[in-house]
């Protein structure tokens, strides 16, 4: 990466011109990582259509292990961005406009559309409108604390848009937590976070503290799997390590990760607490 990038921000002349150059890694488009992206993004199709439905294949039921993998490359991307550009006198208006713009429109575009489609054809068994929320919440991102109070996720169609709200909740809170904690304290304070987080799923689905749908659909809950990202993007922007002496343990380590998961989800048949709580965050570790 670091001879990439110098070979990329090497000035090249012709005549009077001069070729643009990177000011920052974050001008580098890494290829794998919309790779990566790509393949979780079908991963969450094939799950919606072919395995979340009655009658459903379950076998194709592996969104969740997407939406996992997304929330550890939002940690990392963003952890990344924050770290870069956050001395800039004007960072945090041009961080939330950024996200404003790429998020918003095309949400409240979609969101337009399936309330008009709800409104038109939710009074039949196929819409899955079982149990509704106001149009608002999901409008404000605090549909997920509707789906808390319910214990159901609601109406179908917007189920998937917790994920937004995680998101935006997320996006409220890491650019004050990443700028206002000194840097020496920095990782402990994530994996305090982490440890946290995994301790609230684990009082949720080992203890039935509180519905089950908590420990999926809100920040608290998931917080670890997108702190794994941010922990990635802390070390990825940490001077001076030699990355070439952990190659052997960076290729190892998402494939034991995600070993586990599976033989955990074997034993459990998708009925026990393990891959709620500790599954999701060897999938978060894997991921990131």
């Amino acid at each position: 990466m670091a001879q990439s990038g110098a070979a990329l921000g090497s000035a090249t002349s012709s005549g009077n011109s001069l070729v643009a150059q990177p000011t920052s890694t974050l001008d580098i488009r890494i290829t794998g990582l919309d790779g990566l992206r790509g393949f979780m993004t079908l991963m969450v199709v094939i799950s919606h259509f072919f395995a979340e439905l009655p009658h459903g294949i379950s076998a194709f039921g592996f969104g969740f292990f997407g939406v996992i993998g997304f929330f550890a490359l939002s940690g990392f991307l963003i952890g990344r961005l924050i770290l870069e550009k956050k001395d800039h006198a004007n960072f945090m208006t041009v961080f939330y406009v950024r996200r404003f713009c790429r998020m918003i429109p095309p949400f409240f575009l979609v969101l337009a559309i399936i309330l008009g489609l709800y409104a038109l054809f939710g009074h039949y068994h196929w819409s899955d409108v079982d149990v509704a929320f106001p149009w608002w919440s999901y409008v404000l991102f605090i549909q997920n604390f509707f789906m808390v109070s319910a214990n159901s996720i609601g109406g179908h169609w917007l189920a998937p848009t917790w994920t937004l709200a995680v998101e935006e909740h997320f996006y409220l809170i890491v650019p004050a937590a990443l700028l206002f904690t000194p840097r020496r304290h920095l990782l402990k304070g994530l994996i305090a976070v982490g440890i946290a987080s995994l301790m609230f799923r684990i009082c949720i689905f080992g203890f039935g503290m509180a519905p089950n749908v908590t420990g999926r659909v809100i920040l608290p809950a998931v917080a670890d799997t997108l702190v794994c990202g941010l922990i990635a993007a802390v070390l990825f922007k940490t001077e001076g390590i030699r990355w070439e002496k952990y190659d052997w343990a960076l290729r190892i380590i998402p494939l034991v990760t995600f070993m586990a998961t599976a033989v955990i989800v074997f034993l459990e048949n998708g009925n026990g607490p393990l891959f709620p709580t500790i599954g999701t965050t060897l999938l978060a570790i894997g991921a990131s």
